[in-house]
C-alpha cells in the first residue's frame, strides 16, 4: 500500500468512526478534508485583493480571490512538447491548428536579416528553448492549458502510485482529467482509493479529494494586474508560496521534465544572436527581472494574454518593444502605511496592439486557489525602494 492509500485509509477510518454523514446507512457520502492545496510546477500564490477603491489600481472588481500565477512565461520548449503530443495522438489538422504563427516575426520592425532568422529559427532552435513562445492566439493557449492540466494531474497520479507511466497507444488512453472524472477515459489505474462501500472496497479519485489540481487557464485581467502591481496585502506582506513537490524524487527518467523550466548554462557569447536579442530586450524567461512576488517578465520580454471584464482577450504588460521600468511599483516611505507602493506603468497596451497575435506577445498561465487560505501559509515583508 502506498503512502497516499495509507493516509486515506487512516483519514477515512477516523471519519467513519466520528461522522454520521460518512456511514453506509447514510448513503456512503464521504467528506474528505485535505491539506494545503499543492503548488503546481512553477506557480506563485497571490493574495488577491479587497479594495475600497478598485479604480485606484485600474481594477474592474473590488474583490479578487487568492490565485496562482506562473512565475515565468511559457517557453518554446514547453509548447514544443505540447505540439509533439498533438502530432502523435491527433489528426494532422489538429496539429496544424496548434502551430504558432511564426510569420509574426516578418511583421515586426526589426532588421530584415533578424526578422528572417527569427521566422525560421525562433520556435524550434534549441538555443531559444527557454525564450517565451510567441505567435499564439488565446484559443490555442486554452487548448495548451487543458493539455498541461492533464499532464500535471497524470504526473501526480503516477507519483502517488495510482497510475503506471506508459506511452499511451492512442488518444483514448492518453490521460485526460475531464475524461477520467467523466468516466470516459479508457485507461486503467494501477491502484484506487479505499471506499466505505463493503461491496466495492476501492474507488476512483474524485476532484473533492484534493489530489487533482484545478485546471490551468488564462489569467483574468484583474488577476494579471494584481500580480504585476506586486503590492501584497493591505499591509504589503506577501505569501510564501508553499514549496512544490520535488518531482525528481520519483521522476527518475525525467518523463515530465518539460513541465519544469530550469536555468541552463548556455553562454550567450557563443551565440551572437542571443546578444542581439538581449539588446532588443528579449531574453530567456528566467533572465528578466522579478517583482516582489518573484514573478518574472511582467514588465518586459513579451506582453501576455489576459481575459478582461467584458470577456475579451487582451494583451497586457511590457514587452521587448515597449519595456516598462524594472519595478512597475515602487516603495514610497512618505505614503500612508497601507498605500506605500506607487504604480508607474500602464499595463494595458494601446488599443491597436491589444488583440494582435505578434512576435511581442506570449502568455503565462493562472490557476484557482480552492477554498480559504490556510493559516499555516506564512507571509514575508518586502520593501523595494527602486
Amino acid at each position: 500500500m502506498n503512502k497516499l492509500q495509507i493516509k486515506f485509509s487512516l483519514l477515512l477510518s477516523f471519519l467513519y468512526s466520528q461522522c454520521t454523514f460518512c456511514q453506509n446507512n447514510n448513503g456512503g457520502f464521504q467528506a474528505i478534508p485535505y491539506e494545503i492545496q499543492e503548488t503546481a510546477p512553477g506557480m506563485i500564490l497571490i493574495e488577491g485583493i479587497i479594495s475600497d477603491s478598485p479604480k485606484k489600481y485600474g481594477l474592474s472588481a473590488d474583490t479578487i480571490r487568492p490565485f496562482y500565477i506562473s512565475a515565468l512565461e511559457e517557453t518554446n520548449a514547453q509548447y514544443l512538447a505540447y505540439l509533439s503530443e498533438i502530432k502523435k495522438y491527433y489528426s494532422p489538422s489538429a496539429y496544424e491548428k496548434a502551430l504558432p504563427d511564426t510569420s509574426v516575426w516578418l511583421k515586426e520592425n526589426l532588421p530584415d536579416s533578424l526578422k528572417k532568422y527569427l521566422f525560421k529559427n525562433y520556435l524550434r532552435n534549441y538555443i531559444f528553448q527557454d525564450y517565451p513562445v510567441v505567435g499564439v492566439s488565446p484559443e490555442q493557449i486554452l487548448k495548451y492549458a487543458q493539455w498541461k492540466t492533464d499532464r500535471v494531474n497524470e504526473m501526480i497520479l503516477i507519483r502517488e502510485g495510482l497510475l503506471d507511466f506508459f506511452a499511451a497507444p492512442d488518444s483514448l488512453v492518453l490521460f485526460s482529467t475531464e475524461g477520467y472524472l467523466g468516466g470516459k477515459w479508457q485507461g486503467q489505474l494501477k491502484n484506487k482509493l479505499p471506499s466505505f462501500d463493503d461491496q466495492v472496497p476501492e474507488r476512483d479519485v474524485r476532484m473533492e479529494d484534493g489530489i487533482f489540481l484545478p485546471r490551468y487557464r488564462i489569467a483574468v485581467a484583474d488577476e494579471w494586474k494584481i500580480a504585476a502591481l506586486a503590492t501584497g496585502d493591505k499591509d504589503h506582506y506577501y505569501f510564501q508560496t508553499p514549496k512544490p513537490y520535488n518531482h525528481k524524487k520519483f521522476d527518475k527518467k525525467n518523463y515530465f521534465g518539460y513541465l519544469f523550466v530550469t536555468e541552463k548554462g548556455i553562454a550567450s557569447n557563443n551565440y551572437p544572436i542571443m546578444a542581439t536579442l538581449s539588446e532588443i530586450h528579449l531574453k530567456r524567461v528566467y533572465n528578466v527581472s522579478a517583482n516582489n512576488y518573484l514573478v518574472r517578465g511582467m514588465y518586459d520580454n513579451v506582453s501576455e494574454w489576459a481575459l478582461d471584464a467584458n470577456g475579451s482577450y487582451i494583451a497586457m504588460g511590457g514587452s521587448w518593444k515597449t519595456p516598462g521600468p524594472s519595478y512597475a511599483t515602487v516603495y514610497d516611505p512618505l505614503k500612508p502605511d497601507n498605500s506605500k507602493y506607487v504604480c508607474r506603468m500602464d499595463f494595458v497596451l494601446p488599443t491597436k496592439e491589444q488583440n494582435k497575435v505578434s512576435g511581442a506577445t506570449g502568455f503565462r498561465l493562472a490557476m484557482d486557489y480552492i477554498g480559504n487560505i490556510d493559516p499555516r501559509i506564512k507571509k514575508r515583508k518586502v520593501k523595494n525602494e527602486n
